[in-house]
């Protein structure tokens, strides 16, 4: 129950909630976290079939619900295991659980207020779509707010300090998507010339 009011008043007094998280990261369930995110990816994934066709940027019948799963999944994994692995080298006091359960209290906003924004695109006009993306792009502003207040209250950084280390953490995060990205394609390169290779040997041997 406590975590659950954590997730309520990090609306009002982040500063203050991120202390008592910081405070009591050691009694932090992993389930914390883990619901977090998956109301998360349940309300994206509920924007693409519920958002009105008049202000949708992609239809239902365009959507795919792994893509979707994985722009809430992805960008939030990339900034935990990017930010903890720089402020662990760079002297951070954040652990790594600590770093999860914060990035995943800044995403309270777009899950309380996604559902009224879904409402309130049902009555607007595509002329309105304006207004509509504007909705969004002010969660996504204060979910950024969140996270970087989170980032520096938790690593006990000062505005500076966290400015320069959180870009730093966006650089880190590029390099390990290039990293996997390159992993991923050399993989799939592999899998093709074996399976030609293959059917070769198989053509030379009949």
């Amino acid at each position: 129950m406590k975590w659950l009011q954590y997730g309520f008043m990090i609306l009002f007094h982040p500063i203050e909630i991120f202390y008592l998280i910081k405070r009591d990261r050691k009694n932090i369930p992993w389930m914390v976290s883990l619901f977090t995110l998956a109301i998360a990816v349940l309300i994206k994934t509920l924007t693409v079939y519920t958002v009105n066709y008049t202000v949708a940027s992609k239809s239902a019948e365009q959507a795919n619900a792994l893509w979707e799963l994985g722009m809430v999944v992805v960008p939030l994994l990339l900034w935990v295991v990017a930010s903890y692995a720089l402020m662990t080298i760079m002297g951070g006091e954040s652990t790594f659980k600590e770093t999860l359960t914060i990035s995943t209290y800044s995403l309270v906003p777009y899950i309380l207020f996604t559902p009224l924004v879904i409402i309130i695109s049902q009555v607007l006009s595509t002329s309105e779509a304006g207004f509509f993306n504007t909705l969004q792009n002010l969660l996504i502003v204060w979910m950024l707010i969140l996270l970087f207040v989170g980032f520096k209250e938790s690593n006990g950084l000062g505005f500076g300090a966290a400015i320069w280390r959180a870009f730093l953490s966006l650089i880190v995060m590029v390099l390990i998507a290039a990293t996997f990205l390159l992993i991923f394609a050399l993989g799939s390169q592999i899998v093709i010339f074996v399976q030609e290779l293959t059917s070769e040997i198989n053509y030379y041997l009949r």
